[in-house]
């Protein structure tokens, strides 16, 4: 317990240290926070462990406690159901940056080409904070393309049963291609409501290992 309340001090020292705390409080949408977050305490880490060697088996303590209290939580929600798409892919992206034991085997082989893609932006690793940002908001980019493609194969998988249930003539088809197109800006839309519901129902997973650090929350479980 030392080591990890010696870790947990090393960790936000390491944020009043490297991190850049004006270009944070200007990040508004939380999935880009999130991910900042995440990529964020992997610099600081790396960081201090690269330039104060002698703090490293404290900062692999904290880590430990923080991801094991994430995988029982991810446990417990997989128990409930299983989780939606967000939160895997969230996973995934945690496992490879963060912390490989809390990978699940078959979301990284499903996720493999976005994960190879989240791979080449972080790869140099960001060096400051404003590169962090800068990834973290391709790597948002990247989790919304493939969030709506799934959604588009859904829909058009609903779309061909309904085909072969029911018979339509040509001109009730053209009238339903018209409507899609008059659609197309309300099932972006939703798509992207969808997208933050899921994001939501995963924040108290994510916060067992997130501390935002201009915040100022504590841990007391310790």
């Amino acid at each position: 317990k030392l080591d990890c309340f010696t870790g947990e001090a090393v960790h936000e020292c390491a944020h009043l240290l490297y991190t850049d705390f004006n270009l944070i409080r200007n990040i508004n949408d939380k999935l880009t926070k999130d991910l900042e977050n995440i990529i964020e305490d992997e610099r600081i880490e790396r960081k201090t462990g690269d330039e104060k060697p002698g703090m490293a088996q404290f900062i692999k303590a904290i880590k430990y406690y923080y991801f094991d209290r994430y995988l029982q939580a991810k446990t417990e929600k997989e128990k409930a159901g299983k989780l939606p798409k967000m939160a895997r892919i969230i996973n995934a992206i945690i496992s490879i940056i963060r912390y490989p034991k809390t990978a699940d085997e078959q979301d990284i082989e499903e996720f493999a080409p976005l994960l190879t893609d989240v791979r080449e932006i972080l790869t140099p690793y960001p060096e400051t904070t404003e590169e962090v940002i800068e990834s973290a908001i391709k790597i948002r980019e990247l989790i919304k393309k493939l969030y709506k493609e799934e959604q588009q194969k859904e829909e058009n998988n609903q779309q061909e049963k309904n085909e072969e249930q029911t018979d339509q003539d040509n001109n009730d088809d053209t009238e339903g291609c018209d409507e899609e197109k008059n659609d197309d800006e309300q099932d972006n839309q939703a798509a992207e409501s969808q997208m933050q519901i899921e994001i939501e129902e995963i924040s108290d997973i994510l916060d067992k290992i997130i501390t935002d650090p201009q915040d100022g929350e504590e841990d007391n479980s310790l």
